[in-house]
């Protein structure tokens, strides 16, 4: 049996920034983007007639954020923060659904989700030393289901996650190139 489908999935996307400095070394920011993942097909044989097609996800943001830089004593220290919410639509998420030959995984739109988050790094550069850290909280929620969804699987974003690392450049002579050594660690809830 052989099963095809044809269709158009598109979107308008976008990105709109508003930047300020507020000096040389920090920036202010806010932007919105939009974006979209195309819809598909489920052309197993025991789909579903209304199951074969499955339509695009939007998916639309707000982030406000700053960049900074500056010297601490011998230290030149940057850091990033920025908070951001985003709306998707017609959420595609796999969805097991009962026909006569058994269970069957299908993409389907399920419905609307909101992401907030913040985020935040930084890193320290002492001559070849240079030490990075980052944090990060992320909260997902469904906000609606549509007629149909079975048993959405939920989302495996970490609701925290944070870093450390170094990384040090040995002093070589620089005819023989540059050999660092880095360390890191990672962490997510």
């Amino acid at each position: 049996c052989v099963l095809a489908d044809s269709g158009k999935f598109k979107a308008p996307t976008w990105t709109i920034g508003l930047n300020y400095k507020v000096n040389p070394d920090t920036l202010l920011y806010v932007t919105s983007r939009r974006g979209f993942r195309s819809g598909g097909f489920n052309l197993d044989g025991a789909t579903p007639l209304a199951d074969r097609t499955f339509g695009k996800e939007i998916v639309t943001d707000l982030e406000l954020g700053a960049k900074t830089a500056f010297d601490l004593g011998s230290a030149a220290i940057s850091a990033n923060v920025a908070v951001y919410r985003q709306w998707y639509d017609d959420i595609q998420l796999q969805q097991t659904v009962p026909t006569p030959t058994g269970p069957l995984t299908l993409n389907k739109n399920a419905g609307e989700a909101e992401i907030d988050g913040i985020e935040f790094e930084t890193t320290a550069r002492f001559g070849d030393l240079t030490l990075r850290g980052h944090l990060n909280y992320i909260d997902f929620d469904y906000t609606k289901f549509d007629p149909g969804v079975v048993l959405p699987i939920l989302p495996t974003v970490p609701k925290f996650s944070y870093g450390v690392g170094a990384n040090y450049v040995l002093p070589l002579p620089e005819s023989r190139g540059e050999l660092s050594i880095s360390i890191n660690y990672d962490w997510q809830k």
